[in-house]
């Protein structure tokens, strides 16, 4: 299996990850698989070619602190880091998360209001968990309220569902795909992240879409600058999804 989020961008002094909110221009790196590789493009960029699941063998184990954790991760090389480090113009490296090493576990998470993680939902790179889901009618009546539409892509979810009422995933407690089970642990609160133009690889000026997103989808607890759009999942069952496949939910 290949795990997109096991891969982070790093500072190659003191192994801290790099998001969009630092190097916007990140948002036009682009990774597709080829058999067993991982092929990483960006503009002016030749392609740098990776394993799809790099070991302790090709690499070095090193730490990386992701918000407030550190874990251990494999520095993908000089190769990488020279790739990086000359697209973004600073000393940068590439980290990668195998299965066997150790994982955030969501439940430890220090936030501000309660939620619904478990011990062992575990994930590497992300902010918050492996998943994420929104629902296109929710993106659709968001981009009916701004002058500019935006896409799916200022909100790097994992799942997006069709069909539903806007916004109807925030009340789904339990949700099936195929063989898939996954839960909602939490509602996904925004940032900055989701005003980097991912075409562009620039932050908007008028800080949208988050600014209207706080005109309308701010709710108690959550503070009033994190808006929510999208929820969070933990997954209890694997299986491999399809685009097309349906999906079936059990309210709160």
């Amino acid at each position: 299996m290949f795990y997109p989020r096991h891969w982070v961008f790093a500072t190659e002094k003191d192994g801290q990850w790099i998001t969009q909110r630092q190097e916007p221009r990140m948002a036009l790196i682009s990774i597709s698989l080829h058999g067993d590789e991982v092929h990483f493009d960006a503009p002016g960029m030749t392609t740098l070619k990776l394993p799809k699941h790099p070991n302790k063998d090709q690499c070095k184990v090193k730490k990386v602190q992701v918000k407030m954790d550190i874990i251990e991760s494999l520095d993908c090389g000089t190769e990488a880091a020279a790739w990086i480090s000359k697209f973004l113009g600073r000393k940068m490296c590439l980290h990668y998360s195998p299965s066997d090493m150790e994982k955030r576990d969501a439940v430890n998470a220090q936030k501000l209001w309660s939620h619904d993680a478990k011990k062992g939902d575990l994930f590497a790179f992300s902010d918050y968990c492996a998943y994420m889901m929104l629902s296109q009618s929710g993106l659709d009546e968001l981009n009916n309220r701004l002058a500019e539409p935006v896409t799916c892509l200022n909100f790097r979810s994992n799942i997006i569902v069709k069909g539903c009422p806007p916004y109807d995933e925030d009340h789904w407690d339990v949700i099936k795909i195929r063989n898939a089970k996954f839960r909602n642990i939490d509602a996904c609160t925004r940032c900055i992240l989701t005003t980097v133009d991912p075409f562009k690889g620039e932050k908007s000026k008028d800080e949208e879409p988050l600014k209207t997103l706080q005109t309308y989808r701010a709710f108690e607890p959550y503070p009033p600058s994190k808006p929510l759009f999208g929820i969070h999942l933990a997954n209890d069952v694997e299986d491999v999804i399809h685009v097309g496949d349906p999906i079936y939910a059990i309210r709160k």
